[in-house]
């Protein structure tokens, strides 16, 4: 075990007492004076208002979370010309999506820095097959949550 040298218990003790004088009595009934080169103590209120403030700040993040995924971010709506039906990952960064262009469907491929086209679908894939396999993780967690006992 390490010792802890004489210079620093020196410096340690009077930073100690000096704190230890500076704290209010609990229950006292007058302030206790300032004493000049003190600063003044730190109360619960002061603990409270710290507090609230950082709950506030919290709060906000946690609203400006929300209010991004409700609105979708930067992205189009559903009312736009582009819907993606389906992704699959055939790789670590690679993806296979399957897009939806107004009435048509093409097979695309997504890799850094490229995007193929793979195939356009002649006759197009039934809007609900695709989406029940692509479905979130959200409604398979529900889905699972179901058949527990």
């Amino acid at each position: 075990m390490k010792r802890v040298s004489y210079q620093f218990c020196r410096a340690l003790v009077p930073a100690a007492a000096g704190w230890l004088v500076s704290l209010p009595v609990v229950g006292a009934g007058a302030e206790p004076a300032a004493r000049p080169g003190l600063s003044e103590p730190v109360g619960v209120g002061d603990y409270l208002q710290t507090l609230g403030g950082l709950l506030v700040v919290v709060m906000l993040i946690f609203a400006v979370a929300w209010f991004m995924r409700r609105m979708g971010g930067l992205q189009a709506g559903p009312g736009g010309v582009l819907r993606v039906l389906s992704s699959m990952p055939v790789g670590q960064r690679e993806r296979i999506v399957l897009v939806q262009v107004g009435t048509e469907q093409v097979l695309i491929g997504v890799a850094p820095g490229s995007v193929r086209l793979l195939h356009t679908l002649e006759q197009p894939v039934e809007a609900e097959a695709s989406q029940e396999a692509a479905t979130g993780f959200a409604e398979r967690l529900a889905r699972a949550m179901r058949r527990m006992p």
